[in-house]
């Protein structure tokens, strides 16, 4: 597990999530949309007025060349 603060470009070792029971539906789709792969690598989360997002993303060794360097460096150097 990787947890980037996207504003602010740190590496994040502790979060709190609080989600509406809508928007915890909707991560757990997206989730096992990333898990089936039927997303891509990635999908983004939104609040309703689209002023918070979470990103996930399913990553592994095959597939770090679909992310962009920040990433890549995030998962292959925070552990």
């Amino acid at each position: 597990m990787r947890l980037l603060d996207t504003e602010t470009n740190n590496i994040v070792n502790s979060i709190g999530i609080y989600l509406t029971k809508d928007e915890a539906k909707q991560m757990l789709s997206f989730l096992q949309s990333l898990v089936d792969g039927t997303a891509g690598n990635h999908v983004h989360v939104n609040d309703d007025s689209y002023a918070h997002e979470i990103t996930l993303a399913i990553y592994s060794n095959e597939n770090l060349d679909q992310f962009d360097e920040r990433s890549r460096k995030l998962i292959s150097e925070d552990s």
